[in-house]
């Protein structure tokens, strides 16, 4: 368990003791590196979208379109060119989602 909630005098309000353990480091690294992984991975696909909707005739299907849009301009450079700015916002919001995730639905658990 990541943390354990503890009633004080009977009252609704109480604290969360967190253990010793490494669990809340490790699930932040591990939403870290998922979202890492996940906007490389999703960052052509959603750029690829975005460019079918706004002209319908970019291409005849996804895999049509993916492989335009890295040989227009400067490839998997120009494409993947945004990943930083997508990083510095997802990447903190996934981090923190999965241990509050975890902190909340143990404290609930046991309350």
């Amino acid at each position: 368990r990541c943390c354990t909630f503890r009633a004080t005098n009977g009252s609704i309000r109480g604290r969360l003791y967190f253990p010793a353990d490494h669990r809340l480091p490790a699930l932040m690294l591990a939403g870290m590196s998922v979202e890492f992984v996940a906007s490389l991975l999703l960052c052509p696909l959603e750029q690829t979208r975005i460019k079918m909707i706004a002209d319908p005739g970019y291409a005849d299907g996804t895999a049509a379109a993916v492989t335009r849009l890295f040989s227009e301009g400067d490839g998997a450079r120009g494409v993947l060119g945004s990943l930083p700015a997508i990083w510095i916002k997802t990447v903190p919001y996934t981090m923190f989602q999965l241990p509050l995730y975890d902190v909340t639905s143990s404290a609930l658990r046991d309350a």
